[in-house]
């Protein structure tokens, strides 16, 4: 086996430290800065990530503190409103009552006027009626005729009384 031999050696000995020289120098040249540089550069994106990262936290945190400030304004607005809006309708609510009730006073006072006048029309057109059925009446149970007169001033009694009544 010709690796073996000793003969060889010193001749692959030499250019295996030409080999290795020159790769190293290679890889120290080219190789070694590239990827220096390429994982400085990926360090340097990481760092200012990390920069922009916790920078946009601090922006989100303050960007939340004052929306939770704007909500509870706008919350403190919402109350104030509703709480004048019902305050308003309650008082709306005491005037339209008040004016239903003098609405109702003013209507029922009127049908109590049409009322008694038109009580006082029935009883004014009821006295003759009453007047003949009383002297009917008693004709016929008494077997006597009574005085229209005397009948018509005890109808008449009788109403003026029930009108005081």
């Amino acid at each position: 086996m010709p690796q073996f031999e000793v003969t060889t050696y010193p001749s692959q000995i030499f250019w295996l430290v030409i080999c290795v020289i020159f790769l190293c120098t290679v890889m120290k040249r080219y190789l070694v800065p590239r990827l220096t540089a390429t994982l400085e550069g990926r360090e340097q994106r990481l760092q200012q990530d990390w920069d922009q990262a916790k920078l946009l936290i601090s922006k989100e945190e303050a960007l939340r503190q004052e929306n939770l400030a704007r909500l509870a304004d706008a919350r403190g607005k919402a109350h104030s409103h509703i709480h004048h809006a019902l305050t308003e309708a309650h008082h709306n609510k005491s005037r339209r009552m008040a004016m239903m009730d003098e609405e109702l006073i003013v209507k029922t006072k009127k049908v109590r006027e049409g009322l008694e006048t038109q009580t006082q029309k029935i009883l004014k057109n009821i006295e003759p009626l009453v007047s003949q059925v009383i002297m009917a009446t008693a004709q016929r149970v008494l077997g006597q005729s009574v005085i229209r007169s005397q009948v018509k001033e005890v109808v008449q009694d009788i109403l003026e009384k029930q009108e005081k009544a």
